[in-house]
């Protein structure tokens, strides 16, 4: 039985990696399907797996009454609690949030900087930004710090303590440890917004949002509404573009050395391709205007009641040599 129980628990380990593997590669219905194999081996990872393929997906109702129907069978797993937790507070069901991260830390093995970090958020979507302080000052383990700056910063901001949080957020961007984690963009963002609040000039805290899509935050949605939120510019006639951009490298540019060329994907918010292309180059301050076009184009939808700007774009896709 012993052995029996050995192997079972190494293949549910190795059926749990791919199902992960499975949700940073984007395919939720293969992580579904591999979930559904892991219940049957009541493996307890099946629900969580199962849930993050759900999200992808945009079923989120769905996702929370599959972690419910986990946490009833493994009620000591602190992960499924924490994660319904975080799927009851974008549904903005904010008391059922609360009680769930109270009972992932009941959990024998919970991480208590992790749900911490996640109760902070909470406190900041419910306006009680002295609790998101205190949360915050319970994160202990160095590899969540940089998760709760964002919430910190903003509910610093909320209560007026506006240079405490431009500071805290500088000293943690000079931080290389924190530049190159996927904190650095909310964090940035968070500096970008403190900075407004604290009047300083627009096209400054622009020219810092720029430079840090540019260096190590390039798809962060934060920095790009900052952008947004600066410019400031709207149309009746807008709608939302789908681009992708064909960039081809100087011989000049240090990027050069990696490749000829790279595709990149955009979503903007433009009264015409032109003027779309326009907001695109605008963020591709690596190459000139004259060396992008697009690739590919549609218009997704109609949006005249959103600022005009870009709201997406993706990592760089390099090429080695012209097709």
């Amino acid at each position: 039985m012993a052995l029996f129980d050995f192997a079972r628990r190494r293949w549910s380990l190795w059926l749990a990696d791919r199902g992960y593997r499975a949700i940073e590669e984007e395919e939720p219905d293969r992580a579904l399907a591999i979930a559904r194999r892991l219940e049957r081996l009541r493996y307890s990872a099946a629900f969580e797996i199962a849930a993050l393929a759900l999200a992808q997906k945009g079923e989120l109702p769905a996702a929370v009454d599959t972690l419910k129907r986990g946490v009833a069978l493994a009620p000591e797993s602190w992960i499924n609690w924490q994660l319904l937790g975080n799927y009851l507070s974008d549904l903005e069901r904010y008391e059922d949030a609360a009680a769930a991260y109270d009972r992932a830390l009941q959990c024998p093995q919970a991480q208590r900087s992790s749900v911490r970090v996640n109760q902070s958020i909470l406190a900041l979507r419910r306006g009680r930004y002295s609790e998101v302080l205190d949360f915050a000052a319970e994160v202990t383990a160095p590899e969540q710090r940089s998760h709760v700056l964002s919430s910190r910063a903003a509910a610093l901001c909320q209560l007026g303590r506006v240079d405490e949080a431009v500071q805290e957020t500088a000293d943690a961007l000079q931080s290389e440890e924190t530049r190159s984690s996927e904190q650095a963009g909310y964090i940035a963002a968070a500096h970008a917004e403190a900075r407004l609040q604290r009047g300083d000039a627009g096209h400054e805290v622009r020219a810092f949002a720029l430079g840090a899509l540019d260096d190590y935050a390039r798809t962060s949605d934060g920095l790009l509404s900052v952008v947004r939120q600066i410019d400031a510019a709207s149309a009746e006639a807008a709608a939302l573009h789908r681009l992708l951009l064909n960039a081809r490298i100087p011989a000049s540019s240090p990027l050069r050395s990696q490749a000829v060329g790279f595709y990149a994907h955009y979503q903007v918010i433009a009264e015409s391709l032109e003027e779309a292309l326009r907001y695109a180059a605008a963020m591709e301050t690596a190459v000139s205007t004259e060396d992008l076009s697009v690739a590919e184009h549609d218009v997704i939808s109609e949006k005249p009641a959103q600022l005009k700007g870009v709201y997406s774009r993706s990592g760089r896709i390099y090429y080695a040599r012209e097709d």
